[in-house]
């Protein structure tokens, strides 16, 4: 299902077609203690396409398949003084109408909880940018073939947007891989919009998924071209500075892929495996056969010792163990 992971660590969303919005806690202690059962709430005459968890762990935000609305909830988790544990419904926004015109693949709650960002799917390429209120701020129309999802680096400053552009000249009617990348405005510490900073290229195919690592400005990007890449962000766009590359492999079409804290190990996941790298020097450590049958989620801890893996036929997520040795799943 599709599934997030909150930063820092201790609970796990997930929805499906099943109409229903569930979350894990108590992972801080998996594989030590039995985990409490999922805290359920049911999704009425709809079911998510996507969700999100605050950094805190206290919320968490739901896109809808055929409403294509933006629905909140308010975590009590087992062990909370004088509450009964449980998923509360806070909000449903757009207050009318929907939030794109087709079902959205993703949303994404800023690290900061300054703002949320909705991304299109389809014909839908654009980007939206709402208050944690519910408020749109900004839509950007993402200039690209198609998109696949978006990643927002940890600090809350960047988006970057996976997809593939037309080719031209001899190769017209062909695409390539692109990413976009937009700056976050910001009045102090109120989110204003978002402003274009650059495309990142190299790819001969589709940009089919992106990821920012939990702790720096480094990005992966996974290909329809069966490479992979990692870049530095960290860069002063303002003065027409480029994101860098910094190592790039051959390996498979990867339709997810996460990045550790630092960017030290790259996650790449095809329908039932997880393949792990060594990102400095671009060599495959392990692959593992998870038990998924076509993983739609993969994602790291903040501290980069727990993975996250969601099977979208399998109905089942995984949380794996990390360690900095060989056999390190």
């Amino acid at each position: 299902p599709p599934a997030a992971l909150s930063p820092d660590g201790p609970h796990a969303a997930a929805t499906s077609t099943d109409r229903t919005l569930r979350v894990f806690t108590g992972l801080a202690h998996a594989g030590e203690k039995p985990l409490p059962v999922p805290l359920i709430a049911n999704v009425p005459y709809d079911f998510g396409t996507a969700c999100s968890l605050s950094s805190n762990g206290r919320n968490v935000l739901l896109a809808t398949a055929q409403s294509r609305r933006v629905m909140g909830y308010t975590i009590t988790p087992p062990g909370t003084k004088q509450a009964k544990p449980g998923l509360a419904f806070k909000r449903e926004f757009p207050p009318s109408g929907a939030a794109h015109p087709k079902p959205m693949c993703g949303v994404i709650l800023a690290p900061n909880s300054a703002f949320l960002l909705t991304i299109g799917s389809e014909d839908d390429l654009s980007l939206r940018l709402w208050s944690i209120s519910g408020e749109l701020i900004g839509t950007v129309s993402n200039k690209q073939f198609a998109q696949f999802g978006a990643s927002i680096s940890s600090d809350s400053k960047l988006v970057a947007v996976a997809g593939a552009s037309l080719q031209s000249g001899r190769s017209v009617g062909k695409t390539r891989g692109q990413v976009s990348l937009y700056q976050v405005d910001y009045e102090g510490t109120t989110a204003r919009g978002l402003t274009h900073a650059t495309s990142i290229a190299g790819h001969t195919r589709g940009v089919q998924a992106v990821a920012f690592a939990p702790s720096s400005a480094h990005l992966a990007l996974a290909s329809a071209d069966g490479e992979w890449t990692v870049w530095n962000t960290a860069v002063r766009y303002e003065r027409n500075e480029e994101p860098n590359e910094i190592s790039r492999a051959k390996a498979e079409p990867y339709s997810h892929v996460a990045l550790s804290p630092l960017a030290k190990r790259l996650i790449g996941a095809t329908a039932t495996e997880l393949s792990i790298f060594d990102v400095r020097r671009g060599t495959l450590l392990e692959k593992v056969t998870t038990g998924h049958r076509g993983i739609c989620t993969v994602t790291f801890s903040a501290d980069g010792r727990r993975l996250l893996s969601g099977g979208k036929e399998d109905g089942r997520l995984r949380l794996w163990r990390i360690e900095e040795k060989p056999g390190v799943i």
